[in-house]
């Protein structure tokens, strides 16, 4: 995993999806350090109160809405908790391929991210 081309190639993405908001921004960036404290495994579970406090998300509402929203439009890979006591689970995507990219989350082919 190249950390510095990674948070590049999501930077040059967060110029041009128009649908992400700083919520999204910061909390896409406290999965990303979770992801990186784990050693960058294919799945890693999640715990709601440290990302909150990572990404200054104060309502839980706002969380779990960004959370899917963040699934929803290509980012992760997010699957709630399957059964009460079961922590959620994330799987995050090497951005290192922006063909990939662009056609996944549907932006025009424009753009500027790092190969």
């Amino acid at each position: 995993m190249n950390y510095i081309r990674h948070m590049r190639n999501f930077y040059s993405l967060v110029e041009k999806d128009k649908r992400l908001k700083p919520w999204h921004i910061t909390l896409y960036i406290a999965l990303f350090n979770t992801w990186d404290k784990y050693h960058f495994p294919p799945l890693f579970e999640i715990s709601r109160d440290p990302l909150m406090n990572g990404s200054h998300i104060g309502n839980k509402n706002t969380f779990a809405k960004t959370l899917k929203q963040l699934h929803e439009y290509g980012y992760i890979i997010y699957q709630p908790e399957l059964r009460k006591g079961y922590y959620p689970t994330v799987i995050l995507f090497g951005l290192n391929d922006h063909e990939i990219l662009e056609n996944q989350l549907n932006l025009s082919p424009e753009s500027s991210i790092c190969p």
